[in-house]
């Protein structure tokens, strides 16, 4: 098993960030502030982001907001950031893990690792591997790495995670093993929604109890004490076919369904509000998490037989075809701002500086004219 080393000196970028003053923002008390999204490594100060190098290796970059410029999570002086000598790579495969996800807050850096779980079987003298995956936490800098939740094994991670007022909640779906010794398994299709209080280490799996089949489950966020989902069956078409809203109160443990029919099936939260698209009508859409009310914001395309439409910080973004084999149209609308945007800006972020893109070189941040 890999051995973590980390130097003990800062990043610049990070020591000069930490070191500002560290007044809080008017806003920052609201409910979007306090979600780590797992996803999503962005904080006040840059984002963390994985590097594929040629080597097939895995590096962790960070790109500064103020300076705009990217360089290698890494603590070790005169360090190519090229081979497992390096921090940045090295912490990719923390406990023999794969390195799925990041997130991050002003203080702390999340990531989500994928392992396999190896047993030995006594009957049969074989190893038994069984999927996992396991939450660790470290400083701003990379260090002081450690795993804060292990899932149960035969888990299979759905890809995207939050943690809001010290619980975790993230999506799964089952392994499902076809021969004794453990050998040959598929992934279920019943996504359920899992949610864990990172103090007690109390879980609770509280949607999809009959555990039907659906194409993904999505959380909208949090209001209070409540998290926000939806659950997408396998035969039903994103903008077409209406989902339900469901709740999850962390505290009292209690569900429900506030509507019963909303076109909106992945978007964030922002300001009690989520965004989407309506395609029979072929407009862009607002659904108010409080009243239940749906508001038509602007004419958009028509979409095809192949379409994947989500939305983030009131930016809500469509990817439509003929088929999987076909080249998609992308469609960008600013719902908070009330203006499309070309094509280069879809699956942007909102930060303060403007609009956050990933393009061809890197990372850049463009302002909002």
């Amino acid at each position: 098993m890999k051995k973590l080393v980390l130097g003990i000196l800062v990043l610049s970028v990070i020591l000069s960030a930490c070191s500002k003053d560290t007044q809080k923002k008017e806003d920052q008390n609201s409910t979007e502030d306090k979600i780590i999204e797992i996803s999503n490594a962005q904080n006040s100060y840059g984002i963390y982001y994985k590097t594929n190098l040629d080597s097939g290796l895995t590096r962790i970059d960070y790109f500064d907001f103020e300076s705009q410029s990217s360089q290698p999570l890494c603590t070790k002086s005169n360090c190519l950031h090229k081979d497992e000598s390096c921090p940045a790579i090295e912490l990719t495969t923390y406990k023999d893990g794969t390195l799925i996800s990041m997130g991050s807050n002003d203080k702390n850096i999340y990531y989500i690792f994928t392992a396999d779980i190896i047993k030995e079987n006594k009957d049969t003298g074989m190893k038994d591997y069984a999927p996992s995956l396991f939450l660790a936490k470290s400083d701003l800098d990379g260090s002081n790495l450690s795993i804060v939740y292990q899932a149960p094994e035969d888990r299979v991670y759905q890809g995207y995670a939050y943690i809001y007022e010290d619980h975790l909640f993230y999506p799964f779906s089952g392994m499902k093993y076809l021969d004794d010794q453990k050998k040959i398994s598929i992934n279920s299709s019943a996504i359920q929604l899992a949610c864990v209080d990172l103090v007690s280490k109390e879980e609770d799996v509280f949607s999809n109890k009959d555990k039907q089949d659906l194409a993904y489950t999505s959380v909208y966020g949090f209001i209070d004490n409540k998290v926000y989902y939806s659950e997408l069956k396998q035969e039903e078409k994103i903008g077409v076919n209406p989902v339900a809203v469901k709740t999850y109160d962390f505290k009292t443990k209690e569900t429900g369904t506030p509507y019963e029919e909303c076109l909106i099936t992945n978007s964030r939260i922002i300001n009690n509000k989520i965004y989407g698209y309506d395609g029979i009508r072929n407009q862009y859409i607002s659904f108010d998490l409080k009243t239940g009310k749906q508001v038509g914001l602007k004419e958009g395309p028509v979409l095809k037989g192949n379409t994947n439409i989500f939305s983030v910080d009131g930016i809500i973004n469509i990817s439509t075809s003929a088929d999987i084999t076909s080249p998609a149209e992308l469609y960008t609308y600013d719902a908070i701002e009330g203006k499309e945007l070309d094509s280069s800006f879809y699956s942007s972020r909102r930060v303060d500086q403007g609009y956050l893109i990933f393009g061809k070189d890197g990372y850049e941040i463009t302002e909002i004219s």
